[in-house]
């Protein structure tokens, strides 16, 4: 019997997608999306060094092309955005997702604002795809 001493290859799922980290920080957030096989790209409206791939910009006004990412993803960003700029948000992170992509957001919001954002998501053409209590996938028809 012979014995590889090779690793197996890791696991790449994401590999040739792109993912906008909207309101990255220090982008943490951006690590396991790239370990993944993902290129990712970093957005906050605060100016972090050393984030590779960081856009400073508000997530109101993404500075993409349509269709430019497969997978939008925000950890607790509407948590600090009124209302109007939530709904304008996902306005913005439909227009630059691609057909048949995901917007991932974990947040901390009572149950009837998740619910509010999850129905101005449809009203744009959203797909509730996962729902949780403290996160939901909505997905790009």
């Amino acid at each position: 019997m012979k014995i590889s001493r090779n690793a197996p290859a890791t696991p790449r799922p994401l590999e040739g997608k792109k993912v906008l980290v909207a309101g990255c920080s220090l982008g943490l957030d951006m690590q396991p999306f790239s370990q993944a096989g993902a290129f990712t790209c970093g957005l906050d409206n605060n100016q972090y060094s050393g984030v590779p791939n960081f856009v400073q910009a508000d997530a109101t006004c993404l500075p993409f092309g349509n269709g430019s990412f497969d997978i939008v993803f925000s950890q607790r960003l509407v948590d600090q955005l009124i209302p109007a700029d939530t709904v304008q948000f996902l306005q913005e992170a439909y227009r630059v997702l691609k057909p048949g992509g995901a917007m991932i957001i974990t947040h901390l919001l009572p149950e009837q604002e998740r619910n509010y954002l999850i129905d101005q998501g449809r009203k744009l053409g959203f797909e509730l795809f996962e729902s949780y209590p403290l996160a939901f996938s909505l997905k790009k028809l």
